[in-house]
């Protein structure tokens, strides 16, 4: 195929698409009248249109939007999303029951009415739009974008939360409150990365997820049955754990206990060993989900090892046959289950991004381009003189592989073996010894500076990054260092020598080429990541409001003591992060499910200090699979396949080594002196002449090239003659 035809055919067909289209709205006026009442032409809705883009689309009719206006709402929009969100983390529970008895009630609270202000300015914003476009079935229309479709959402929560606040309802029901978390869903409307991350990882991903969940539950399912069926009633102990009870019938009376230290008489009680049971088929497959995690599954195998028979007091490894229940589901059920989640969220990725339909050579390609993108000539000054002392620094500057390079590497070698030296305790000769060891090694770093500034010069030396990077930490490092030997290395400062001391050690990177290929490679990869992560944000944000304001009053258990709970956002937002790594969510959700008698229960919200399992369960495993399954598992696909320049070990272009690319940037340089990245059109083709190696374009070898040709001609004709 010809591509100039193909383009050429590619611009009739959007051309006659436009105007099909354009002779279609024309034929058909009422097609695109907003609200079935507002034509084209109509003035309200022309002055709507100047002040928004179309949800979808361009417009054919009407008018554009006025870009400073447009701009200036949209910046009015994304600041008002971020204060609703703010407002949201600033009112917790405990600061509006603070309010309540300051005050005798919210109804005139500040939050309130700025929760008031927010909406009927998010309300106003969702008017205009529709009015502009439409709503439903005109070309544009507000509802045929998703984004809009999610606002939409929340705006109707967040009216709802306003309406239950001022009609007392606030107090009553967890769900009102649970509204407010959906405010932060907005925030991924600030960046357009994060809304396609945000489609390809929830939306697009939501159907491969969820059968990836169904397959997972349908393992789940025959092992709940099998533990039903063993364990069921046998999981139960004595709160007197002394021989004197056998059994549930000795169970009884009163017995002395210890709490604090304190000797009281307490009554006897037959119980769970723990928070989980085997009793229900709900609870045998909720405590396997939980297993599935690799969290706390040890105390249950135990306990089903110390299970002696119903009614009859646990002995330790009584029965360890129990175990293989548990060794057969974490191999069969567990980690199949892990991995399929693993699975199923790289195939979605890598097939939306494109990934998974490149061949080898295609991926160590795509991997190539990305590292050139982040090269450009270094800045280097013209050769001096050969036998002149910056000619000697210049030839020590600019190499990479010489013996100056080398003894440089070598001292970094030693500066880490120096820091991996501390210990503790040690003497105060041996602290002075290493601090001269280190000082003398700033001297050699600072040499290399002076070497290095003086054969490329001043504006060369701190073009690169690196270079400054390189004398913030030798400079730093040789004042703190020098501090510390007069006897001033407590507090701050002695804390910044060692943080310099280990930031010396990462200009080692620049002097290894397989780190610093896979530096900048991850370099390249960041975008990608950092759009992850903002959309990790986006979820991170609205549990944490979600579980402060559901949560945030309910009493500490046994697992939710001191800092461990929801009371306030910063407690939230850390206690929300450790259970994405799967550090003891469960047995924190279960203290989240107390309910009366074990607290005070209360038909107004702010007067009681219960949980609720119903909210307590759908809180903390959707956040258990969202952010420990998906996102995590995101996050490791990301880092693969943006990773994946392992593939130039086996595809065609595996001999593209740094030298190759120091080879290219030489050649980038003679046309591009002053570094700046860009070369002149004209001198495209002498560049490409100049190129060899892994990056040769030449249509013949260079043995038969123009020169090498003459060159051999005359050769032969001096040897003829």
């Amino acid at each position: 195929m010809n591509p100039t035809t193909a383009a050429h055919d590619a611009i009739y067909a959007h051309a006659k698409f436009k105007a099909d289209q354009t002779a279609y709205l024309t034929s058909n006026p009422n097609f695109d009248r907003a609200l079935y009442c507002l034509d084209t032409r109509n003035p309200i809705r022309l002055t709507c249109q100047r002040l928004v883009a179309p949800s979808v689309g361009h417009r054919q009719s009407g008018r554009q939007p006025r870009a400073d206006l447009w701009y200036a709402i949209s910046a009015l929009t994304y600041a008002s999303i971020v204060a609703v969100v703010l407002i949201a983390c600033v009112t917790t529970p405990f600061y509006q029951r603070r309010y309540i008895a300051l005050h005798g009630s919210l109804k005139n609270a500040w939050f309130l009415w700025a929760d008031v202000a927010f909406a009927s300015f998010f309300t106003f914003e969702a008017v205009v739009k529709i009015i502009a476009d439409g709503f439903y079935s005109t070309p544009n229309a507000y509802f045929k974008n998703l984004w809009n479709k999610i606002d939409l959402f929340v705006l109707v929560s967040l009216w709802i939360n306003v309406i239950a606040e001022f009609t007392g309802l606030g107090g009553l029901g967890r769900a009102s409150r649970a509204f407010k978390a959906l405010r932060a869903l907005r925030l991924v409307n600030i960046s357009s990365t994060a809304r396609d991350t945000f489609h390809h990882v929830i939306i697009s991903g939501f159907w491969n997820i969820l059968g990836a969940a169904v397959v997972s539950i349908s393992l789940l399912i025959p092992f709940a049955i099998w533990g039903l069926n063993i364990f069921n009633g046998t999981m139960y102990t004595c709160n007197d754990s002394s021989n004197a009870v056998a059994n549930i019938t000795q169970c009884v009376n009163e017995y002395s206990s210890s709490p604090f230290q304190w000797d009281v008489w307490a009554p006897r009680s037959w119980d769970h060993v723990a928070y989980w049971s085997f009793d229900t088929f709900g609870g045998s497959l909720l405590l396997l989900f939980e297993i599935v995690s690799q969290e706390g599954w040890i105390d249950v195998m135990e306990a089903a090892m110390a299970i002696t028979g119903r009614d009859q007091a646990p002995q330790d490894y009584s029965t360890p046959g129990n175990a293989l229940f548990f060794v057969a589901f974490n191999l069969l059920g567990a980690v199949f289950v892990l991995q399929l989640f693993v699975s199923i969220i790289i195939r979605n990725y890598t097939e939306k991004s494109g990934g998974a339909f490149l061949t080898s050579e295609q991926r160590s390609w795509r991997e190539l381009k990305k590292i050139l993108y982040q090269m450009h000539p270094s800045r280097r000054p013209m050769e001096p003189c050969s036998k002149s002392w910056k000619a000697w620094c210049y030839e020590r500057a600019v190499s990479k592989k010489g013996g100056w390079s080398r003894f440089i590497t070598a001292v970094y070698l030693i500066h880490i073996f120096l820091l991996m030296a501390e210990f503790y305790p040690s003497s105060y000769a041996y602290d002075k010894v290493r601090d001269l060891a280190f000082l003398f090694l700033v001297v050699i770093y600072l040499a290399n500076i002076v070497v290095r500034i003086t054969g490329l010069g001043y504006r060369n030396y701190f073009s690169s990054r690196w270079n400054i990077f390189d004398c913030i930490t030798i400079f730093g490092t040789a004042i703190t260092t020098s501090v510390t030997l007069f006897g001033l290395n407590q507090g701050l400062l002695g804390q910044f020598q060692k943080l310099f001391l280990v930031l010396v050690v990462l200009n080692l990177i620049a002097k290894v080429d397989s780190l610093d290929q896979l530096f900048k490679t991850a370099a390249a990869s960041l975008p990608a990541i950092a759009n992850l992560l903002l959309t990790w944000l986006v979820f991170y944000v609205m549990y944490a409001i979600a579980f402060n304001q559901i949560f945030g009053l309910t009493r500490t258990g046994k697992y939710s003591m001191g800092q461990v709970n929801f009371r306030t956002m910063s407690n939230a937002l850390v206690l929300l992060f450790r259970m994405s790594a799967g550090e003891g969510w469960n047995a924190i959700m279960h203290d989240f499910t107390v309910e009366e008698p074990y607290c005070v229960g209360s038909d107004n919200f702010f007067l009681s200090d219960c949980g609720s399992a119903p909210w307590a369960f759908t809180l903390f495993i959707s956040w258990n699979i969202i952010s420990m399954y998906i996102f995590v598992n995101m996050l490791v696909t990301v880092v693969y396949d943006s990773f994946s320049y392992v593939y130039q070990k086996t595809g065609k272009l595996s001999n593209v080594t740094r030298t190759e690319l120091r080879r290219f940037k030489k050649s980038w340089r003679k046309f591009d002196p002053n570094g700046t990245g860009f070369i002149q059109g004209a001198d495209a083709g002498r560049f490409l002449g100049t190129l060899r190696g892994a990056f040769d374009v030449r249509i013949y070898d260079e043995q038969y090239s123009v020169p090498k040709l003459v060159q051999e001609c005359k050769t032969l004709r001096f040897s003829t003659s």
